[in-house]
Protein backbone atom coordinates (compact mmCIF):
# COMPACT_ATOMS: atom_id res chain seq x y z
CA UNK A 1 0.00 0.00 0.00
CA UNK A 2 3.12 2.38 0.71
CA UNK A 3 4.23 1.92 -2.75
CA UNK A 4 0.78 2.59 -4.52
CA UNK A 5 1.07 5.98 -2.34
CA UNK A 6 4.39 7.20 -3.34
CA UNK A 7 3.41 6.10 -6.92
CA UNK A 8 0.13 8.34 -6.84
CA UNK A 9 2.31 11.22 -5.12
CA UNK A 10 4.71 11.18 -8.02
CA UNK A 11 2.52 11.19 -10.39
CA UNK A 12 0.75 13.88 -9.10
CA UNK A 13 3.77 16.16 -8.82
CA UNK A 14 4.71 15.28 -12.41
CA UNK A 15 1.31 16.34 -13.39
CA UNK A 16 1.15 19.74 -11.54
CA UNK A 17 4.73 20.61 -13.08
CA UNK A 18 3.66 19.83 -16.18
CA UNK A 19 0.67 21.90 -15.66
CA UNK A 20 2.77 24.79 -14.38
CA UNK A 21 5.06 24.29 -17.69
CA UNK A 22 2.46 24.50 -19.97
CA UNK A 23 1.06 27.38 -18.75
CA UNK A 24 4.35 29.37 -18.40
CA UNK A 25 4.69 28.27 -22.33
CA UNK A 26 1.23 29.75 -23.45
CA UNK A 27 1.92 33.21 -21.39
CA UNK A 28 5.27 33.12 -23.24
CA UNK A 29 3.91 33.25 -26.31
CA UNK A 30 0.63 35.04 -26.06
CA UNK A 31 2.98 38.22 -24.41
CA UNK A 32 5.49 37.28 -27.79
CA UNK A 33 3.31 36.58 -30.40
CA UNK A 34 0.51 39.23 -29.73
CA UNK A 35 1.74 41.72 -27.72
CA UNK A 36 -0.25 45.22 -27.22
CA UNK A 37 1.40 46.81 -30.12
CA UNK A 38 0.63 43.88 -32.62
CA UNK A 39 -3.04 43.88 -31.34
CA UNK A 40 -3.74 47.63 -32.47
CA UNK A 41 -1.28 47.32 -35.25
CA UNK A 42 -3.89 44.69 -36.57
CA UNK A 43 -6.90 47.03 -36.29
CA UNK A 44 -5.00 50.31 -37.38
CA UNK A 45 -6.10 51.76 -40.84
CA UNK A 46 -3.91 53.48 -43.07
CA UNK A 47 -1.61 56.31 -41.72
CA UNK A 48 -2.93 59.54 -41.69
CA UNK A 49 -2.07 63.27 -41.72
CA UNK A 50 -3.69 64.49 -39.05
CA UNK A 51 -6.97 64.33 -36.67
CA UNK A 52 -9.16 66.70 -34.28
CA UNK A 53 -10.76 65.74 -30.88
CA UNK A 54 -12.70 67.78 -28.51
CA UNK A 55 -11.79 69.28 -25.34
CA UNK A 56 -8.80 66.93 -24.39
CA UNK A 57 -7.84 63.14 -24.88
CA UNK A 58 -9.26 60.63 -23.00
CA UNK A 59 -6.82 58.37 -22.79
CA UNK A 60 -2.70 56.86 -23.52
CA UNK A 61 -0.88 53.54 -23.11
CA UNK A 62 2.44 53.35 -23.88
CA UNK A 63 3.14 50.22 -26.94
CA UNK A 64 6.89 50.38 -26.61
CA UNK A 65 9.76 53.05 -26.88
CA UNK A 66 8.09 54.52 -30.45
CA UNK A 67 4.38 53.86 -30.16
CA UNK A 68 1.62 55.11 -28.12
CA UNK A 69 -2.10 54.39 -28.24
CA UNK A 70 -3.95 57.57 -27.86
CA UNK A 71 -7.82 57.49 -26.73
CA UNK A 72 -9.90 60.88 -27.70
CA UNK A 73 -12.71 59.52 -26.52
CA UNK A 74 -13.60 55.93 -24.76
CA UNK A 75 -14.17 54.03 -28.17
CA UNK A 76 -12.03 56.35 -30.46
CA UNK A 77 -8.47 55.15 -30.66
CA UNK A 78 -5.37 56.61 -32.94
CA UNK A 79 -1.98 54.68 -32.87
CA UNK A 80 0.89 57.06 -32.74
CA UNK A 81 4.82 56.91 -33.77
CA UNK A 82 7.35 58.93 -32.52
CA UNK A 83 10.44 59.48 -33.86
CA UNK A 84 13.74 57.87 -32.28
CA UNK A 85 15.02 58.00 -29.65
CA UNK A 86 12.90 58.86 -27.21
CA UNK A 87 14.12 57.06 -23.88
CA UNK A 88 11.67 55.52 -21.61
CA UNK A 89 8.41 56.02 -23.20
CA UNK A 90 7.35 53.03 -22.44
CA UNK A 91 7.96 53.73 -18.74
CA UNK A 92 6.15 57.35 -18.43
CA UNK A 93 3.82 58.23 -15.90
CA UNK A 94 2.32 60.56 -17.95
CA UNK A 95 2.46 62.54 -21.03
CA UNK A 96 0.86 65.81 -23.00
CA UNK A 97 0.88 65.95 -26.87
CA UNK A 98 1.28 69.26 -28.76
CA UNK A 99 -1.81 70.23 -30.84
CA UNK A 100 -2.95 73.06 -32.76
CA UNK A 101 -6.78 73.90 -32.34
CA UNK A 102 -7.20 70.30 -30.79
CA UNK A 103 -5.66 69.38 -33.83
CA UNK A 104 -2.63 66.30 -34.04
CA UNK A 105 -0.56 66.69 -36.91
CA UNK A 106 1.94 64.46 -38.37
CA UNK A 107 5.92 65.64 -38.37
CA UNK A 108 4.71 68.79 -36.62
CA UNK A 109 3.32 67.82 -32.86
CA UNK A 110 5.19 65.51 -30.43
CA UNK A 111 4.36 63.52 -26.95
CA UNK A 112 5.99 65.46 -24.44
CA UNK A 113 7.19 63.54 -21.28
CA UNK A 114 9.98 63.74 -18.54
CA UNK A 115 11.65 66.81 -20.76
CA UNK A 116 11.27 64.93 -23.73
CA UNK A 117 9.89 65.90 -27.50
CA UNK A 118 9.22 62.88 -29.35
CA UNK A 119 7.64 64.47 -32.51
CA UNK A 120 5.36 62.16 -34.16
CA UNK A 121 6.07 60.39 -37.70
CA UNK A 122 2.82 58.22 -38.12
CA UNK A 123 -0.98 58.26 -36.74
CA UNK A 124 -2.80 55.84 -37.64
CA UNK A 125 -7.22 55.20 -36.66
CA UNK A 126 -7.52 52.42 -34.78
CA UNK A 127 -10.96 50.62 -35.27
CA UNK A 128 -11.20 50.47 -31.31
CA UNK A 129 -14.82 49.29 -31.16
CA UNK A 130 -13.71 45.67 -33.69
CA UNK A 131 -10.79 45.32 -31.17
CA UNK A 132 -12.84 44.89 -28.23
CA UNK A 133 -15.62 42.92 -30.05
CA UNK A 134 -12.59 40.21 -30.60
CA UNK A 135 -10.69 40.43 -27.68
CA UNK A 136 -13.83 40.09 -25.28
CA UNK A 137 -15.65 37.67 -27.70
CA UNK A 138 -15.75 33.89 -26.27
CA UNK A 139 -14.29 30.91 -28.42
Amino acid sequence: MKHRARWFFAAGIAASVASVLLGCAATAKRTTEGGPAEQFLRYAGPPIESFTYLRHYYAWKPLGNLQVALWTDINDAYLLTVLPPCVGLDFARGISVSSTANTITRGVDALKFDQQYCFITQIRHVDYLAMKRELHAIP
